[in-house]
Formats: C-alpha cells, sequence, structure tokens
C-alpha cells in the first residue's frame, strides 16, 4: 500500500490521503491518547469534496477524542447485544424481570432494522437528530417488517417503543460511548388525545352497572330455578368475589393486580371507631398496605372500603364453612380461589366483565375493570382532594396522574361549577 496523495491539515491532527490499493480519499484522525491515526473512507476521488467531508467529520469526532470516547465502537447491532447482555445480567441478580428483558429486544429489533435501513451502521455515525424521523416510520411503515401485515401502531405502543431505544441511549450515554442525548420525544400526551380504554365510568353508566352487578351477584341465585342453570356452589363464589373486588377497585384506585395478587388479609388495618362493636362495624375507614417489594413499590391505601371488606369476610368465612373448605388465614389472599388458595386468573375477572357490559349495551366506551381505578382518581379530583394526596395513595407520580386521569366528565363538572 503506497500513499500517491496527502493533504496535512490541523496541524497534522486530521490527514487526507489517497493509496494506490484504494481509490476513494481516506480522513486520517489523530487520537493522542493512543498515540495513533483512526481512518474513515469519504467516499468520493474528487479533492475538494473529500476535504469538505474531512472537515466535517474532524468537527464532529474531536469532542469525542478529547474526551477520550471510542470512536472506533462496534457496530450498532453491537452495541444493542452489549445492552441486551447487560440487561440478563440485572435479570440474573433479581433487579428486573425476565419479561422486561424480553420486552426490551422486541423493542430494540426494529430500532437495529431502522439504523440499516437509513445505512447507519457504527455507533459514530448517529448524531442528535438521527432517529428524528423514527416515530413516523414506527408508526406507519414498521410493521410490515415486524409483523408481515401493514397497519398503524397505536400511540401506547409507539410511545413504548420510543421510551426503550432512549432508555437504550440512556446507557450508551453512561458507558462513555456518547456525549450528547437523543433529539427524539415521545409523541403527543394522552391530555391531548380522546381517551380509548381504561376511561373513568360516567355516572349513570357506573349506576347500571353497579345495579346489574347486585342483580346478578344477589337476587339471581335466589331464583327457584338457579338449579337448574347447573352451577356449583363455587360458580356463585366466583360471582360474590367479582362483585366485592369491582366494589373495592371503585373505593380505592387500587391496580386489579394488586387486589387480587397482592393483598392478604393482614394487609387490611380497621380504623373503625365507636362503643359498640356494631357502630365499629360500620366505620368504613381502613388502611390497606400494599406489599410490592418489585414493579410499583410497596404503600399503604388509605380508603373507605373497610365495610365492603368486613361483609365479604363474613360472606367468604360462611361459604368456607357450608362448603368444606378450611378456614381463613391472615396470610391467605383477600380473593384468593378457594380450591387451591391461589389468585383467580385476570383474564376470568376481564371476561365476566366484558359480558357484563355487553349486557347492559356499555361496549365500545373504553370501559374496563382498570375504568375503576380512573374513576376512583377522578371522583377524588372532582372533590378538591389534593393531587399529591392521591399520587400517594394510588402510586402514581404527579405527571402521570395529570397526564392519564385528569378527565372529569362533564357530569361531574357540572356538580362541581353549578352547585
Amino acid at each position: 500500500m503506497k500513499i500517491i496523495e496527502s493533504v496535512r491539515l490541523m496541524g497534522g491532527d486530521l490527514l487526507i490521503q489517497r493509496f494506490d490499493d484504494r481509490p476513494s480519499f481516506q480522513a486520517r484522525l489523530y487520537v493522542p491518547q493512543k498515540r495513533r491515526y483512526i481512518t474513515r473512507s469519504l467516499r468520493t476521488t474528487d479533492l475538494s469534496v473529500a476535504t469538505d467531508r474531512a472537515i466535517t467529520l474532524w468537527r464532529d469526532l474531536s469532542p469525542l477524542i478529547e474526551k477520550d470516547i471510542p470512536v472506533n465502537a462496534g457496530s450498532i447491532q453491537d452495541i444493542i447485544n452489549d445492552y441486551l447482555a447487560a440487561q440478563d445480567r440485572r435479570v440474573q441478580a433479581g433487579e428486573i424481570l425476565f419479561g422486561t428483558r424480553r420486552d426490551n429486544e422486541a423493542q430494540l429489533r426494529p430500532v437495529a432494522l431502522f439504523c440499516k435501513l437509513q445505512g447507519l451502521k457504527k455507533l459514530t455515525d448517529i448524531k442528535p437528530h438521527t432517529f428524528n424521523g423514527f416515530a413516523a416510520w414506527r408508526r406507519d411503515e414498521s410493521l410490515i417488517y415486524t409483523t408481515g401485515a401493514e397497519g398503524i401502531l397505536r400511540r401506547t405502543s409507539l410511545n413504548k417503543a420510543i421510551r426503550e431505544l432512549r432508555a437504550w441511549w440512556k446507557w450508551v450515554r453512561a458507558q462513555h460511548l456518547a456525549d450528547f442525548d437523543l433529539e427524539l420525544k415521545e409523541v403527543s400526551s394522552r391530555k391531548e388525545e380522546v381517551r380509548e380504554k381504561n376511561v373513568a365510568f360516567q355516572p349513570d353508566d357506573w349506576k347500571r352497572i353497579e345495579q346489574e352487578l347486585h342483580r346478578w351477584t344477589f337476587t339471581e341465585q335466589k331464583r327457584p330455578d338457579w338449579a337448574n342453570k347447573k352451577m356449583r356452589p363455587i360458580h356463585w363464589y366466583g360471582r360474590h368475589v367479582l362483585y366485592y373486588l369491582i366494589s373495592l377497585l371503585s373505593l380505592t384506585g387500587l391496580r386489579p393486580e394488586e387486589a387480587t395478587k397482592k393483598i392478604t388479609w393482614d394487609d387490611i388495618e380497621y380504623h373503625g371507631k365507636g362503643k359498640v362493636k356494631a357502630a365499629r362495624y360500620q366505620d368504613p375507614r381502613c388502611i390497606i398496605r400494599v406489599r410490592n417489594p418489585e414493579g410499583k413499590g410497596s404503600r399503604p391505601v388509605v380508603n373507605n372500603a373497610g365495610v365492603i371488606l368486613r361483609m365479604f369476610r363474613q360472606y367468604a368465612d360462611k361459604w368456607r364453612y357450608d362448603n368444606g373448605y378450611p378456614a381463613i388465614k391472615g396470610s391467605d389472599l383477600v380473593f384468593a380461589y378457594p380450591p387451591t388458595n391461589k389468585p383467580y386468573s385476570y383474564s376470568h375477572f376481564g371476561n365476566l366483565f366484558r359480558k357484563l357490559l355487553k349486557k347492559l349495551d356499555l361496549q365500545g366506551k373504553g370501559y374496563t375493570i382498570r375504568s375503576c381505578r380512573s374513576t376512583y382518581v377522578t371522583d377524588m379530583l372532582a372533590k378538591g382532594k389534593s393531587p399529591y394526596v392521591i399520587s400517594r395513595n394510588t402510586g402514581h407520580s404527579l405527571e402521570i396522574l395529570r397526564r392519564n386521569y385528569e378527565q372529569l366528565s362533564e357530569g361531574q363538572l357540572a356538580n362541581e361549577l353549578l352547585k
């Protein structure tokens, strides 16, 4: 290999050279810490074009060289693989769940594809503006590559993809492989769009749901022909579980997964006051201690569901005694399935609730079991409760509270403003 043309710039820190075995000009940048040059192809045989490109390259890489940030980093795919390997170690250490690691890989696969389509190979090819077109591509074009079918990615899924990309880049910066932030931001917040799922119940709809739940749970069982439905006692117990679960969620703002899989009887602390037992029984005040060292974290939930919980405990004790099941222990889940003492599947409650909505012709309004949580928050906001206190009770940050739940219904606004 013989140098046939050479130009010295920037006091010798930048060389533009052409070799006899390579037609294109090459830029060579000096790295003083390692006392050697790194080489980049300028992809042109025109010296003036090569000079412009070399100076631009020198301006981009000089800050990295001065801060001793590697400019010979591996391919983008290699860096993604390194990040996933780091996530694997976090799974082994118990810091994150395996499902999180699986989501990391699923979300970063389209990122690698986007880079390939843009002709980006090395990490140093990425600039602050590089991913500005990622959101539109991920929303409108990526599904044909990831699923094989055309379609539009929903906003929530799109934001999840953007968050994962930004999390990867945050890790890249922490490894001192880059010294700038990406310009890419999440798309418009939920507050700017009509919410489509987990919508807070309208007052009239909630009243109908309560009435139908009560009829479905208590009245129908007393009909003379209930035995003809071929429903065993455990089926009726399941109906009571759904009734008391929905009531509890609407009074506490608990996440459905917390109520069904985290709360035990020992986690409930009643604050009933009164001189006689009956008065204390009717006092609804209590505290539920959500014990969740992983995920969203542990917290106390102050609420007025004491009466509902006492009623369900009384029913569950009697049902277990009548049907030959062991008595409830304090460590048992509140909404356990008696034959196994394990949680009901979340899909079980979801399916029952969807059937209820279909019967009441309330489909298509965005109502789900999680709507109980949304209803609780919006009711508390409508009553003038402090957003900070609500966020503490529900386990949300103030930002998430404002973004997801400040959606007072027309009826609530009228009640508050037209008193």
